[in-house]
């Protein structure tokens, strides 16, 4: 399950943001919109929720920075005496290779969620894009009753997270 989780977690990922859209692209359908312009307007919904997030995620950033620079001697002071209290040696603790560990993890931790985060949207677009043709592949690539059983459970399943969620 570890090998496989690159793959999987974005799928299940855009899976649930398909169910969760399915509501934009059904107005979107009853207001007669091609599907394009529907996925469309699914992707500019995620990206204005996108920009509010990260726009709060960098207010509260910057107010942990005024924070931190408001009190930032002071929590050096007491380090310095916590330090010569408990007479640990200077070079056990170096502040840069912290923070050099620190950035580098978090750089990393960026970089993955970045990738994670772009094959999400492409799965995504290929879910949004196919949903209509999804009963005539089902019918082709399974038998008769076989097709009928696997288009009502993914029904039920659509439906059910859908009133959940809405």
């Amino acid at each position: 399950l570890n090998l496989t989780s690159e793959i999987v977690v974005p799928l299940l990922i855009a899976w649930f943001l398909t169910q969760i859209s399915q509501p934009v692209v059904a107005l979107g359908e009853k207001l007669r919109l091609p599907h394009i312009v529907n996925v469309g307007l699914v992707f500019l919904l995620i990206f204005v929720l996108l920009s509010v997030g990260v726009n709060f995620a960098v207010s509260q950033i910057k107010e942990s920075e005024r924070i931190f620079n408001q009190y930032g001697g002071r929590l050096t002071q007491l380090m310095t005496q916590l330090i010569d209290t408990l007479q640990i040696p200077a070079e056990t603790i170096s502040l840069m290779g912290l923070l050099k560990r620190y950035v580098g993890n978090i750089s990393g931790s960026v970089l993955n969620f970045s990738s994670q985060f772009i094959m999400t949207l492409c799965f995504l677009a290929f879910m949004l894009l196919e949903t209509p043709t999804v009963d005539r592949k089902l019918d082709r690539a399974f038998a008769g009753a076989n097709s009928s059983t696997i288009k009502r459970i993914l029904a039920s399943i659509s439906r059910q997270v859908t009133r959940y969620l809405v």
